[in-house]
């Protein structure tokens, strides 16, 4: 059995921009920086073994406080990136509605058939985050590791510590904590979306995305 800390980064500047990230290489706000912060004094007491991030360097700069704190490494593995987001990438969800109507409608309202043009489909993120999880649980077997990703591959991982669909679920707030046991193939939920320790300070994508 594997206990799993699943923490979403922190508000990044395209978040405040709503803006499609996707896989660009985009920082945090000032106010990310302080979720950061607000996340490490969260798991001060928590014993963790190991820490594993996507190698973009918003999800990296999520998990240094606490990497300090703890007095551990971060291994970076893109494995974790964010959807691949093609044509919509560094678009506004307005402007992508102009060019693409059908292809943000589906991923607005029927995620699991998402897919973004010239780039990754939602099963093409979860053929590659989600063997990648499950070979992290087996390395740390019997051990609690803190994995730190994006909005898309949380949902999917989510989705299937759950069994709803990734549509029934909602996109989990920035610097937000799930815990996840996996215990051999099987995966559940324990935690979904915690904020707790954010205060003020939480953030969410806007209404409607």
């Amino acid at each position: 059995m594997t206990k799993v800390y699943l923490v979403r980064h922190a508000q990044s500047e395209s978040n405040l921009a709503r803006t499609f990230t996707g896989s660009l290489d985009i920082g945090l706000t000032d106010t990310g920086r302080e979720q950061a912060r607000r996340l490490a004094a969260h798991l001060r007491d928590v014993p963790i073994d190991a820490i594993v991030s996507s190698d973009l360097s918003r999800v990296v700069a999520t998990v240094t406080p606490t990497a300090e704190e703890k007095g551990l490494a971060i291994r970076r593995d893109p494995a974790f990136r964010e959807i691949f987001g093609g044509n919509f990438e560094g678009h506004t969800y307005e402007d992508i509605g102009k060019v693409y109507p059908e292809e943000l409608r589906v991923w607005l309202d029927d995620i699991d058939r998402g897919a973004c043009p010239g780039g990754e489909s939602v099963e093409d993120l979860k053929a590659r985050v989600l063997p990648a999880f499950f070979r992290l649980v087996k390395e740390y077997d019997g051990k609690t590791l803190l994995l730190a990703t994006h909005a898309t591959p949380v949902r999917a991982l989510l989705s299937l510590a759950t069994g709803r669909t990734m549509q029934e679920l909602r996109w989990v707030p920035n610097a937000s904590t799930s815990v996840l046991i996996a215990d051999g193939d099987t995966l559940r939920a324990e935690v979904i979306g915690d904020t707790s320790y954010l205060g003020e300070m939480t953030t969410t994508f806007a209404k409607g995305i």
